[in-house]
């Protein structure tokens, strides 16, 4: 079994890429998506490559993007519309999977960061 939420958004990408998916019918209607088709093309993938795999080679991928290394992007992953796809899909795919915290969370985190960015207080004692 595939645990989908708990892959990285790099390592999603190179599974929608080696999943080869495209957005079709309720995909290109729905802001969500079709989530269980997602999921299923990600289980499929996983279970394919195998996570080891997929981890190394979208470790690979965060590197490439940190150093803007373009010509191994094109080596790596040639095929640039399947490339760009797999980002949209994996954007997608994390905002319909991803809960939006509270807004009392939200404001006490908030107020904490912003206390220990102005140095009052450190962050363990800052409270909202």
């Amino acid at each position: 079994m595939v645990y989908v939420e708990a892959l990285t958004e790099a390592e999603l990408r190179v599974v929608f890429y080696a999943a080869n998916y495209r957005r079709t019918g309720r995909d290109l209607v729905s802001p969500t998506g079709d989530v269980g088709r997602m999921t299923q093309a990600i289980s499929e993938a996983v279970n394919q490559i195998g996570l080891d795999l997929i981890g190394e080679v979208a470790a690979l991928a965060d590197c490439i993007n940190a150093t803007s290394n373009w010509t191994l992007l094109d080596q790596v992953f040639p095929d640039t519309k399947r490339w760009e796809d797999a980002g949209t899909a994996t954007r997608i795919f994390r905002h319909t999977i991803t809960q939006t915290p509270s807004f009392l969370t939200v404001h006490t985190l908030t107020q904490r960061w912003h206390a220990a960015l102005s140095g009052g207080m450190t962050a363990s004692r800052a409270v909202a």
